[in-house]
Order: structure tokens, then C-alpha cells, then sequence
């Protein structure tokens, strides 16, 4: 998969690690209600990709 998808794949990876990143600092400055709204977010958008 990798092989032949392999810049639609690094742009997921790089989107992906750019929101653990936010989640990390918001967990490190204890940011409570960002966390919150960015994990909630994250679960609606999960919901889209359900069958």
C-alpha cells in the first residue's frame, strides 16, 4: 500500500501527528476544555468514516 499510495499516505501521517501534537500540548498546559472540544471533535469526524 505504501509503495504505490505513497504521498496520500505521508499527508495522513503528517495530519495525524500534527493533531497528537496538539493534543499533547494541551494535556502538557493542562488546557482541559481544548482537549475536550479537539477529543470530541475527533470522534465526530471518526463517525463520518462508519458504514
Amino acid at each position: 500500500m505504501a509503495k504505490y499510495n505513497r504521498e496520500a499516505l505521508l499527508r495522513s501521517l503528517k495530519s495525524y501527528k500534527q493533531t497528537l501534537d496538539k493534543i499533547t500540548n494541551y494535556i502538557e498546559q493542562e488546557d482541559w476544555e481544548t482537549l475536550d472540544k479537539q477529543l470530541n471533535q475527533n470522534h465526530s469526524d471518526r463517525l463520518k468514516f462508519h458504514f
